[in-house]
């Protein structure tokens, strides 16, 4: 019961005090949905671990270990398991308010693979769309390659993406998009690595939407 009464209180107090919103607060409040390897108490462990400036790591609902890889006031990273990490950053809105920004990664088997979703600070879900205009296929390639005929065939191959936070803590509304479907091809990758752009897309937050600077 005290437990579920500190929750209320939290939520209460993220409403009343959005601008003194910290990230830390959101993994406190994130639903099991989101964040389902790392119970409550774990959560709070990990907090714990950030603000005595020490190094731990706690033990997930799979038997596995789960820890930070960063946590400031506006983004987080937590590797979820040795092969999940779950980002978490706090994006201002122009007019005032607060967006949340949260990428699932996973690595298996040479490729990394994101999924990205949007929500307030009370977790409710926020139509991607109306915040970013996702990368497609096309968006990696070199112009020049656009019409040649062996795209035809990387086309058709899932669109697999990982997506980065800048790890620059005085700017966390930047989002870096890389493609990785090419770890498809095994040894023959190299054959296509260069239709490619060699640096990953980069999204800058406006305080509206995400916005493609190159």
């Amino acid at each position: 019961m005290k437990r579920i009464i500190a929750l209320f209180a939290l939520l209460a107090s993220i409403t009343a005090h959005a601008a003194d919103l910290k990230v830390q607060d959101l993994l406190v409040t994130v639903p099991d949905s989101i964040l389902t390897l790392i119970s409550p108490s774990g959560r709070q462990d990990l907090i714990d671990f950030y603000e005595s400036d020490a190094q731990g790591w706690t033990t997930n609902r799979l038997g596995g270990q789960s820890r930070t890889l960063y946590f400031g006031d506006e983004r987080l990273s937590v590797a979820t398991s040795d092969a999940g990490t779950l980002d978490i950053v706090l994006l201002h809105l122009k007019g005032g308010g607060s967006l949340v920004g949260v990428i699932k990664s996973v690595a298996f088997d040479g490729y990394r693979d994101s999924r990205i979703s949007f929500y307030t600070p009370l977790w409710k879900p926020v139509s991607v769309k109306s915040v970013i205009k996702l990368p497609e296929f096309d968006d990696f390639l070199e112009p020049s390659v656009l019409k040649n005929d062996s795209v035809k065939m990387l086309r058709n191959m899932s669109l697999i993406r990982f997506v980065s936070i800048s790890p620059d803590p005085e700017v966390p509304g930047v989002l870096e998009f890389s493609y990785t479907s090419l770890a498809y091809l095994g040894p023959d990758a190299d054959a296509y690595r260069h239709f490619f752009k060699p640096e990953p897309l980069r999204y800058v937050w406006s305080g509206r939407r995400f916005k493609k600077v190159r």
